[in-house]
Protein backbone atom coordinates (compact mmCIF):
# COMPACT_ATOMS: atom_id res chain seq x y z
CA UNK A 1 0.00 0.00 0.00
CA UNK A 2 0.90 3.49 -0.86
CA UNK A 3 2.10 5.29 2.30
CA UNK A 4 -0.47 8.20 3.13
CA UNK A 5 0.37 11.93 3.75
CA UNK A 6 -1.67 13.70 5.83
CA UNK A 7 -1.21 17.51 3.86
CA UNK A 8 0.20 18.56 0.23
CA UNK A 9 3.94 19.72 1.31
CA UNK A 10 4.63 23.14 0.74
CA UNK A 11 7.50 22.83 -0.59
CA UNK A 12 6.64 20.01 -3.29
CA UNK A 13 3.87 22.41 -4.64
CA UNK A 14 6.57 25.41 -4.85
CA UNK A 15 9.13 23.13 -6.53
CA UNK A 16 6.48 21.89 -8.92
CA UNK A 17 5.36 25.61 -9.71
CA UNK A 18 8.80 26.75 -10.40
CA UNK A 19 9.21 23.41 -12.78
CA UNK A 20 5.82 24.55 -14.39
CA UNK A 21 6.78 28.25 -14.91
CA UNK A 22 10.27 27.66 -16.04
CA UNK A 23 10.18 24.49 -18.53
CA UNK A 24 10.82 26.95 -21.42
CA UNK A 25 13.69 28.61 -19.97
CA UNK A 26 17.12 26.75 -20.46
CA UNK A 27 19.13 27.25 -16.84
CA UNK A 28 16.20 26.77 -15.09
CA UNK A 29 14.95 23.70 -16.96
CA UNK A 30 17.89 21.87 -16.63
CA UNK A 31 17.64 21.92 -12.89
CA UNK A 32 14.55 20.88 -13.30
CA UNK A 33 15.37 17.91 -15.17
CA UNK A 34 18.18 16.94 -13.56
CA UNK A 35 18.39 18.23 -9.86
CA UNK A 36 14.76 18.54 -8.52
CA UNK A 37 12.89 15.68 -10.70
CA UNK A 38 15.24 12.69 -10.34
CA UNK A 39 15.88 13.70 -6.35
CA UNK A 40 12.13 14.07 -5.47
CA UNK A 41 11.61 10.46 -7.75
CA UNK A 42 14.44 8.98 -5.55
CA UNK A 43 12.89 10.03 -2.35
CA UNK A 44 9.24 9.40 -3.03
CA UNK A 45 10.39 6.07 -5.04
CA UNK A 46 11.64 4.71 -1.99
CA UNK A 47 8.44 5.44 0.75
CA UNK A 48 6.36 4.19 -2.07
CA UNK A 49 8.11 1.26 -3.93
CA UNK A 50 4.52 -0.57 -4.23
CA UNK A 51 3.61 1.81 -6.96
CA UNK A 52 6.23 -0.63 -9.17
CA UNK A 53 3.36 -3.19 -9.07
CA UNK A 54 0.34 -0.71 -10.59
CA UNK A 55 -0.39 -2.09 -13.64
CA UNK A 56 -0.15 1.05 -15.20
CA UNK A 57 2.83 1.33 -14.17
CA UNK A 58 4.06 -1.39 -14.83
CA UNK A 59 2.78 -1.01 -18.59
CA UNK A 60 4.95 2.02 -18.41
CA UNK A 61 7.97 0.71 -17.19
CA UNK A 62 8.00 -2.47 -19.90
CA UNK A 63 7.62 0.46 -22.69
CA UNK A 64 10.31 1.87 -21.20
CA UNK A 65 12.60 -1.27 -20.93
CA UNK A 66 11.39 -2.01 -24.46
CA UNK A 67 13.26 1.64 -25.88
CA UNK A 68 16.19 0.47 -24.55
CA UNK A 69 16.61 -2.34 -25.58
CA UNK A 70 15.78 -1.30 -29.41
CA UNK A 71 19.02 0.93 -28.96
CA UNK A 72 20.44 -2.32 -30.27
CA UNK A 73 18.98 -1.85 -33.71
CA UNK A 74 19.68 1.79 -34.01
CA UNK A 75 21.11 3.65 -37.11
CA UNK A 76 22.44 6.75 -35.34
CA UNK A 77 23.43 6.06 -31.30
CA UNK A 78 24.15 9.64 -30.45
CA UNK A 79 20.12 9.86 -31.65
CA UNK A 80 18.94 7.14 -29.48
CA UNK A 81 20.54 8.12 -26.49
CA UNK A 82 19.07 12.00 -26.59
CA UNK A 83 15.41 10.26 -27.10
CA UNK A 84 16.40 7.64 -24.30
CA UNK A 85 16.96 10.52 -21.98
CA UNK A 86 13.98 12.47 -23.02
CA UNK A 87 11.84 9.61 -22.54
CA UNK A 88 13.49 8.93 -18.81
CA UNK A 89 12.91 12.32 -17.64
CA UNK A 90 9.52 11.99 -19.25
CA UNK A 91 8.99 8.76 -17.03
CA UNK A 92 10.62 10.10 -13.73
CA UNK A 93 7.89 12.99 -13.90
CA UNK A 94 5.05 10.67 -14.79
CA UNK A 95 5.69 8.21 -12.38
CA UNK A 96 6.52 10.88 -9.68
CA UNK A 97 3.32 12.94 -10.45
CA UNK A 98 1.49 9.67 -9.64
CA UNK A 99 3.04 8.73 -6.54
CA UNK A 100 1.70 11.85 -5.25
CA UNK A 101 -1.45 12.07 -6.51
CA UNK A 102 -2.05 8.88 -4.90
CA UNK A 103 0.01 8.99 -1.77
CA UNK A 104 -2.29 12.00 -1.17
CA UNK A 105 -5.53 13.39 -2.81
CA UNK A 106 -5.30 16.77 -1.92
CA UNK A 107 -2.86 17.09 -4.23
CA UNK A 108 -5.46 16.93 -7.44
CA UNK A 109 -6.42 20.18 -7.52
CA UNK A 110 -2.85 21.81 -6.71
CA UNK A 111 -1.60 19.62 -9.68
CA UNK A 112 -4.62 20.37 -12.20
CA UNK A 113 -4.38 24.52 -11.29
CA UNK A 114 -0.52 23.68 -11.97
CA UNK A 115 -1.36 22.90 -15.38
CA UNK A 116 -3.44 25.58 -16.29
CA UNK A 117 -0.74 28.10 -14.91
CA UNK A 118 1.23 25.82 -17.68
CA UNK A 119 -1.20 27.13 -20.26
CA UNK A 120 -0.69 30.73 -19.05
CA UNK A 121 3.06 30.35 -18.82
CA UNK A 122 3.45 29.22 -22.71
CA UNK A 123 1.22 32.10 -23.53
CA UNK A 124 3.44 34.46 -21.33
CA UNK A 125 6.65 32.99 -23.22
CA UNK A 126 4.62 33.19 -26.63
CA UNK A 127 3.74 36.80 -26.46
CA UNK A 128 7.45 38.00 -24.56
CA UNK A 129 9.38 36.13 -27.50
CA UNK A 130 7.04 36.09 -30.36
CA UNK A 131 4.92 38.86 -32.39
CA UNK A 132 1.26 37.45 -32.01
CA UNK A 133 -0.90 37.87 -34.51
CA UNK A 134 -3.77 36.48 -36.00
CA UNK A 135 -1.87 34.06 -38.62
CA UNK A 136 -2.18 34.87 -42.26
CA UNK A 137 0.29 33.07 -43.41
CA UNK A 138 2.47 29.87 -41.65
CA UNK A 139 5.40 32.31 -41.54
CA UNK A 140 2.89 34.59 -39.08
CA UNK A 141 1.84 31.59 -36.76
CA UNK A 142 2.58 31.86 -33.05
CA UNK A 143 5.42 29.19 -33.68
CA UNK A 144 9.04 28.78 -32.89
CA UNK A 145 11.98 26.56 -32.23
CA UNK A 146 11.17 26.64 -28.23
CA UNK A 147 7.58 26.32 -28.70
CA UNK A 148 5.79 24.81 -31.48
CA UNK A 149 2.50 26.53 -32.12
CA UNK A 150 0.44 23.22 -31.37
CA UNK A 151 1.59 22.60 -28.09
CA UNK A 152 -0.85 25.65 -27.05
CA UNK A 153 -2.98 23.21 -28.25
CA UNK A 154 -2.72 19.94 -25.84
CA UNK A 155 -2.30 22.23 -23.16
CA UNK A 156 -5.82 23.94 -23.97
CA UNK A 157 -7.26 20.79 -24.04
CA UNK A 158 -5.59 19.84 -21.02
CA UNK A 159 -6.81 22.95 -19.11
CA UNK A 160 -10.33 22.66 -20.28
CA UNK A 161 -10.42 19.34 -18.50
CA UNK A 162 -8.94 20.74 -15.47
CA UNK A 163 -11.37 23.28 -14.98
CA UNK A 164 -13.99 20.83 -15.95
CA UNK A 165 -13.03 18.31 -13.49
CA UNK A 166 -12.72 20.70 -10.88
CA UNK A 167 -15.67 22.64 -11.36
CA UNK A 168 -17.92 19.25 -11.26
CA UNK A 169 -16.23 17.66 -8.50
CA UNK A 170 -15.83 20.94 -6.34
CA UNK A 171 -17.38 21.29 -3.06
CA UNK A 172 -16.01 24.99 -2.17
CA UNK A 173 -14.67 27.69 -5.32
CA UNK A 174 -17.52 25.74 -7.39
CA UNK A 175 -18.05 29.36 -9.12
CA UNK A 176 -14.43 29.85 -9.86
CA UNK A 177 -13.97 26.88 -11.60
CA UNK A 178 -16.79 27.07 -13.57
CA UNK A 179 -15.94 30.71 -14.53
CA UNK A 180 -12.28 29.08 -15.17
CA UNK A 181 -13.58 26.40 -17.05
CA UNK A 182 -15.84 29.45 -19.48
CA UNK A 183 -12.61 31.06 -19.78
CA UNK A 184 -10.77 28.13 -21.52
CA UNK A 185 -13.90 27.82 -23.69
CA UNK A 186 -13.41 31.71 -24.92
CA UNK A 187 -9.95 30.69 -25.06
CA UNK A 188 -9.96 28.22 -27.71
CA UNK A 189 -10.84 30.75 -30.85
CA UNK A 190 -7.67 32.80 -29.77
CA UNK A 191 -5.35 30.12 -29.36
CA UNK A 192 -6.90 28.84 -32.73
CA UNK A 193 -6.27 32.00 -34.69
CA UNK A 194 -2.94 32.77 -33.15
CA UNK A 195 -1.69 29.29 -33.84
CA UNK A 196 -3.51 28.04 -37.04
CA UNK A 197 -3.88 24.99 -35.05
CA UNK A 198 -6.63 23.16 -37.20
CA UNK A 199 -6.99 20.38 -34.34
CA UNK A 200 -7.65 23.12 -31.54
CA UNK A 201 -11.20 23.60 -32.70
CA UNK A 202 -11.35 19.36 -34.20
CA UNK A 203 -10.27 18.96 -30.30
CA UNK A 204 -11.71 21.65 -28.19
CA UNK A 205 -15.19 22.08 -29.37
CA UNK A 206 -16.46 18.50 -29.50
CA UNK A 207 -14.48 18.25 -26.14
CA UNK A 208 -16.91 21.15 -24.45
CA UNK A 209 -19.88 19.80 -26.23
CA UNK A 210 -19.20 16.51 -24.91
CA UNK A 211 -18.32 17.69 -21.28
CA UNK A 212 -21.72 20.36 -20.55
CA UNK A 213 -23.88 17.15 -21.99
CA UNK A 214 -22.96 14.02 -21.70
CA UNK A 215 -22.37 13.66 -17.88
CA UNK A 216 -25.97 15.90 -17.58
CA UNK A 217 -28.53 13.53 -18.70
CA UNK A 218 -30.79 14.95 -16.04
CA UNK A 219 -31.29 18.69 -16.88
CA UNK A 220 -32.49 20.42 -13.91
CA UNK A 221 -33.69 24.58 -14.44
CA UNK A 222 -29.67 25.59 -13.09
CA UNK A 223 -27.99 23.41 -14.92
CA UNK A 224 -29.66 24.78 -17.94
CA UNK A 225 -29.12 27.68 -17.18
CA UNK A 226 -25.63 27.61 -16.72
CA UNK A 227 -25.52 25.49 -20.21
CA UNK A 228 -27.30 28.08 -22.04
CA UNK A 229 -24.59 30.71 -20.59
CA UNK A 230 -21.92 28.89 -21.72
CA UNK A 231 -23.26 28.24 -25.46
CA UNK A 232 -24.49 32.07 -25.64
CA UNK A 233 -21.42 33.24 -24.71
CA UNK A 234 -19.15 31.45 -26.86
CA UNK A 235 -21.75 31.49 -30.14
CA UNK A 236 -21.65 35.21 -29.24
CA UNK A 237 -17.70 35.50 -29.46
CA UNK A 238 -17.12 32.99 -32.11
CA UNK A 239 -19.34 35.05 -34.18
CA UNK A 240 -17.38 37.58 -33.64
CA UNK A 241 -13.89 36.12 -34.58
CA UNK A 242 -15.87 34.16 -37.39
CA UNK A 243 -16.52 37.41 -39.01
CA UNK A 244 -13.91 39.68 -37.73
CA UNK A 245 -10.76 37.07 -37.90
CA UNK A 246 -11.50 33.78 -38.75
CA UNK A 247 -12.63 34.11 -42.50
CA UNK A 248 -9.34 35.47 -43.81
CA UNK A 249 -7.09 33.75 -41.34
CA UNK A 250 -4.32 31.12 -42.28
CA UNK A 251 -6.41 29.08 -40.16
CA UNK A 252 -9.37 28.90 -42.55
CA UNK A 253 -6.93 28.29 -45.62
CA UNK A 254 -6.18 25.16 -43.65
CA UNK A 255 -9.47 23.78 -42.98
CA UNK A 256 -9.85 24.25 -46.42
CA UNK A 257 -6.95 22.05 -47.68
CA UNK A 258 -7.28 18.67 -48.27
CA UNK A 259 -5.53 16.63 -45.40
CA UNK A 260 -4.68 13.85 -47.38
CA UNK A 261 -2.35 16.36 -49.50
CA UNK A 262 -0.37 17.37 -46.22
CA UNK A 263 3.01 16.55 -45.71
CA UNK A 264 1.73 15.21 -42.08
CA UNK A 265 -0.33 12.80 -43.75
CA UNK A 266 2.72 11.60 -46.33
CA UNK A 267 4.81 11.17 -42.91
CA UNK A 268 2.38 9.18 -41.26
CA UNK A 269 1.91 6.53 -44.09
CA UNK A 270 5.82 6.51 -43.81
CA UNK A 271 5.89 5.75 -40.57
CA UNK A 272 3.61 3.04 -41.18
CA UNK A 273 5.76 1.52 -43.67
CA UNK A 274 8.96 1.75 -41.90
CA UNK A 275 7.18 0.11 -38.85
CA UNK A 276 5.78 -3.25 -40.84
CA UNK A 277 9.58 -3.18 -42.20
CA UNK A 278 11.14 -3.25 -39.16
CA UNK A 279 7.59 -5.35 -37.33
CA UNK A 280 9.81 -6.74 -34.35
CA UNK A 281 12.11 -4.57 -32.94
CA UNK A 282 11.49 -1.20 -34.83
CA UNK A 283 14.48 0.68 -36.08
CA UNK A 284 15.57 2.23 -32.67
CA UNK A 285 15.14 5.47 -30.23
CA UNK A 286 14.16 8.27 -32.14
CA UNK A 287 15.84 6.76 -35.47
CA UNK A 288 12.70 6.89 -37.81
CA UNK A 289 13.46 10.62 -38.86
CA UNK A 290 16.40 8.80 -40.23
CA UNK A 291 13.60 6.90 -42.35
CA UNK A 292 11.71 9.74 -43.60
CA UNK A 293 12.87 11.67 -46.41
CA UNK A 294 11.43 14.93 -44.94
CA UNK A 295 13.64 14.48 -41.96
CA UNK A 296 10.74 14.41 -39.40
CA UNK A 297 9.31 12.42 -36.91
CA UNK A 298 5.48 11.15 -37.95
CA UNK A 299 3.51 13.72 -35.72
CA UNK A 300 1.46 10.59 -34.56
CA UNK A 301 2.06 8.68 -31.31
CA UNK A 302 0.74 4.91 -32.24
CA UNK A 303 2.80 5.28 -35.31
CA UNK A 304 5.99 6.95 -34.05
CA UNK A 305 5.99 3.94 -31.54
CA UNK A 306 5.27 1.13 -34.13
CA UNK A 307 8.26 2.65 -36.19
CA UNK A 308 11.07 3.08 -33.35
CA UNK A 309 9.81 0.11 -31.65
CA UNK A 310 8.01 -2.39 -33.70
CA UNK A 311 4.23 -3.81 -32.88
CA UNK A 312 4.48 -3.54 -28.75
CA UNK A 313 5.51 -0.27 -29.06
CA UNK A 314 1.87 1.22 -29.84
CA UNK A 315 0.37 -2.01 -27.84
CA UNK A 316 1.91 -1.41 -24.41
CA UNK A 317 0.82 2.63 -25.10
CA UNK A 318 -2.74 1.73 -26.47
CA UNK A 319 -2.75 -1.06 -23.51
CA UNK A 320 -2.80 1.95 -20.82
CA UNK A 321 -5.60 3.57 -22.34
CA UNK A 322 -7.85 0.83 -22.71
CA UNK A 323 -7.28 -0.78 -19.36
CA UNK A 324 -8.38 2.97 -18.37
CA UNK A 325 -11.37 2.79 -20.49
CA UNK A 326 -12.34 -0.61 -19.39
CA UNK A 327 -12.13 0.13 -15.61
CA UNK A 328 -14.35 3.32 -16.02
CA UNK A 329 -17.01 1.59 -18.18
CA UNK A 330 -16.85 -1.24 -15.58
CA UNK A 331 -17.06 1.53 -12.11
CA UNK A 332 -19.92 3.39 -14.56
CA UNK A 333 -21.99 0.19 -14.69
CA UNK A 334 -21.69 -0.38 -10.72
CA UNK A 335 -22.17 3.04 -9.53
CA UNK A 336 -23.58 4.93 -12.06
CA UNK A 337 -21.58 7.48 -10.87
CA UNK A 338 -20.89 10.25 -13.84
CA UNK A 339 -17.53 11.29 -12.86
CA UNK A 340 -16.71 8.05 -14.27
CA UNK A 341 -18.40 9.33 -17.52
CA UNK A 342 -16.19 12.73 -17.40
CA UNK A 343 -12.92 10.48 -17.05
CA UNK A 344 -14.24 8.93 -19.84
CA UNK A 345 -14.17 11.37 -22.27
CA UNK A 346 -10.82 12.34 -21.46
CA UNK A 347 -9.41 9.25 -22.13
CA UNK A 348 -11.17 8.60 -25.51
CA UNK A 349 -10.21 12.30 -26.43
CA UNK A 350 -6.54 11.64 -25.28
CA UNK A 351 -6.35 8.66 -27.61
CA UNK A 352 -7.72 10.87 -30.50
CA UNK A 353 -5.18 13.96 -29.84
CA UNK A 354 -2.61 11.12 -29.57
CA UNK A 355 -2.71 10.83 -33.84
CA UNK A 356 -1.74 14.74 -33.87
CA UNK A 357 1.50 13.99 -32.11
CA UNK A 358 4.01 11.86 -30.54
CA UNK A 359 2.89 12.38 -26.82
CA UNK A 360 4.98 9.87 -25.50
CA UNK A 361 8.87 11.56 -25.28
CA UNK A 362 6.79 15.15 -24.30
CA UNK A 363 6.88 15.43 -20.05
CA UNK A 364 4.23 17.52 -19.81
CA UNK A 365 1.89 15.81 -21.87
CA UNK A 366 2.77 12.37 -20.62
CA UNK A 367 2.59 14.11 -17.05
CA UNK A 368 -0.81 14.94 -17.36
CA UNK A 369 -1.56 11.00 -18.56
CA UNK A 370 -0.35 10.22 -15.24
CA UNK A 371 -1.83 12.52 -13.20
CA UNK A 372 -5.46 11.60 -14.59
CA UNK A 373 -4.49 7.54 -13.69
CA UNK A 374 -3.83 8.83 -10.48
CA UNK A 375 -6.63 11.00 -9.85
CA UNK A 376 -9.17 8.27 -11.09
CA UNK A 377 -7.45 5.63 -8.80
CA UNK A 378 -7.62 7.51 -6.10
CA UNK A 379 -11.49 8.49 -6.45
CA UNK A 380 -12.30 4.98 -6.37
CA UNK A 381 -10.34 4.05 -3.94
CA UNK A 382 -12.71 6.97 -1.84
CA UNK A 383 -15.93 5.02 -3.30
CA UNK A 384 -14.51 1.67 -1.10
CA UNK A 385 -13.80 3.31 1.19
CA UNK A 386 -17.18 4.90 1.63
CA UNK A 387 -18.44 1.36 0.44
CA UNK A 388 -17.13 -0.21 3.23
CA UNK A 389 -17.67 2.04 5.86
CA UNK A 390 -21.35 1.37 5.07
CA UNK A 391 -21.17 -2.31 4.89
CA UNK A 392 -19.53 -2.15 8.58
CA UNK A 393 -22.31 0.37 9.74
CA UNK A 394 -25.14 -2.16 8.35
Amino acid sequence: MIVKSKSPSIIILLLYIFITCFTLYPTYNSISLYVIIPLLFVVYLFKNMSVLLNKYIVLYLVLFLLMIISMNVSKDMEIAMNEIKAVLGVFLLSVLTFILVKSNERYIPYFHLFIILHLLALLQYMHVNNEVIIAESNETRANSSELNANTLAYFLFYSTFSAYILYYQAIKYKKIFFVLFVLMCLATFYIALITASRQVLIIQVPLIIALLVVPNFKFSLSLIFKLLFVLLICTGVGYFFYINYFQNSFLAERYLSDVSDGIRFKILMRAIEVGFDNFIWGVGPGQFLLYNPSGHFSHCTYTELFANFGFLGPLLFMSIIIRFILKNLKWYRMTKDKVFLIFLIFMMFFAADNFFYVFYADMWLMMYLFLILAHNESYINKLRKINYARNISR
